[in-house]
């Protein structure tokens, strides 16, 4: 299947005013998969970590709060659900893929040994092509099936982009 929601397992599907708000900036789910992590965390460690204002992240975290994305456990913030998912063709889509290529396109610069920047425009055949796009939903699925019982320790960013110019 070309579709990447039937491969991903144990997703949260929000609602739209929800989602308008969520998918409208890096920082909500920045913050969330942030708070993942081993803590304990609270705004002002939030802030220092992911370089956000302090009125910014706690703006942010009384949404996720009030959405059930994060909770407060143990006098520390935290993750409520694991996983969200967007569909392809939600109108929210796009800013959410540009939102995280920015938030890459600002990481370059750092240079960190860990990070990986890969562009290869590239010229190949029809069938080739069409055998790179069948292998990257699988991809996917095999990354996702890693990320799942991984304990979160770090937070990172995959952006794929795979298209015909």
């Amino acid at each position: 299947s070309k579709k990447i929601d039937v491969r991903i397992e144990n997703t949260t599907s929000l609602n739209e005013e929800v989602k308008s708000v969520f998918y409208s900036n890096w920082i909500y789910s920045g913050i969330r998969n942030y708070v993942a992590t081993p803590g304990p965390h609270d705004v002002l460690s939030i802030a220092h970590a992911l370089h956000i204002p302090k009125n910014i992240t706690a703006d942010a975290l009384q949404f996720l709060i009030q959405n059930g994305l994060c909770k407060i456990q143990k006098g520390s913030i935290t993750y409520a659900i694991k996983r969200t998912h967007l569909d392809s063709d939600s109108a929210y889509v796009n800013t959410h893929h540009t939102n995280w290529r920015n938030k890459a396109i600002q990481n370059m610069p750092l240079k960190k040994s860990n990070d990986l920047f890969f562009t290869s425009p590239m010229s190949l055949s029809e069938e080739t092509a069409q055998e790179i796009r069948a292998l990257i939903p699988a991809l996917i699925q095999k990354i996702m099936k890693k990320v799942e019982p991984s304990p979160s320790e770090k937070v990172y960013c995959l952006n794929l982009d795979w298209f015909e110019i």
